[in-house]
C-alpha cells in the first residue's frame, strides 16, 4: 500500500518538475541575491521604502539597496532629465550631507517609466569613504529614488545585480501598487 502511493507520488511530481521545473529555477531570477533588511533610517518627510543587502558571495561585495517614492515631488514636465535633478530628488543625504559626483549620470529605464542614474563618492564624519549609484526615476509627478552603496568602489557585478534588482518582477510590482498623485 505505501509503496503503491509512494510510486503514484513519484509519477504525479516526475513530469510536473520536468516541466514546470526550469521555469521555477528562472523564476528565481537576480533578486534571490538580495535579502530583505529593515529601512535604516530615520524618519523624515518621506515614507520608508525597501531596504536590501547583498553579500560577498552573490554580489562579489557587501551591497546595500535603499528604494522609497517621494509622491509629488518630481518635475511633472521633464522628469528625471539631467543630473541636477538627481541630486534635488535622491536619496544620496541619508547616508551623509557631504558627497561628490564621481561621473555624469546616465539615463535608466525601468518599464514604462524612466530617469537617471549617478555615481558618487560619500563622505561622512568618522567614516571611511563611501561609494554611491544614485537613481531616480520619474512617473509623472512622482520620483522613485534607490541607492546602491558599499564601503568599496562597486564592481560590475555589484551593479549588474543592483539593476537586475530594480527590475526584477518584485520592485515592479511594489512600484506599480505605490499611490500617485
Amino acid at each position: 500500500m505505501i509503496k503503491t502511493f509512494s510510486v503514484a507520488i513519484l509519477l504525479t511530481l516526475v513530469p510536473v518538475l520536468l516541466f514546470c521545473g526550469p521555469g521555477l529555477i528562472a523564476n528565481r531570477g537576480p533578486q534571490s541575491a538580495w535579502s530583505a533588511i529593515n529601512w535604516p533610517f530615520p524618519a523624515d518627510a518621506w515614507p520608508e521604502g525597501r531596504a536590501f543587502r547583498c553579500g560577498r558571495e552573490k554580489c562579489g561585495m557587501e551591497v546595500d539597496f535603499y528604494i522609497r517614492p517621494k509622491i509629488g515631488f518630481c518635475d511633472c514636465y521633464r522628469g528625471v532629465s539631467d543630473d541636477d535633478e538627481i541630486d534635488r530628488v535622491g536619496d544620496l543625504v541619508t547616508l551623509s550631507e557631504n558627497y561628490a559626483p564621481l561621473a555624469p549620470g546616465t539615463v535608466v529605464k525601468l518599464g514604462n517609466i524612466q530617469g537617471r542614474a549617478r555615481h558618487f563618492a560619500v563622505y561622512a564624519p568618522n567614516q571611511a569613504k563611501r561609494y554611491a549609484i544614485g537613481i531616480a526615476l520619474s512617473r509623472q509627478c512622482d520620483a522613485i529614488v534607490a541607492t546602491v552603496v558599499s564601503d568599496n568602489p562597486l564592481s560590475g557585478r555589484a551593479e549588474e545585480s543592483a539593476f537586475d534588482l530594480l527590475n526584477s518582477p518584485e520592485i515592479k510590482n511594489w512600484i506599480d501598487a505605490l499611490p500617485q498623485s
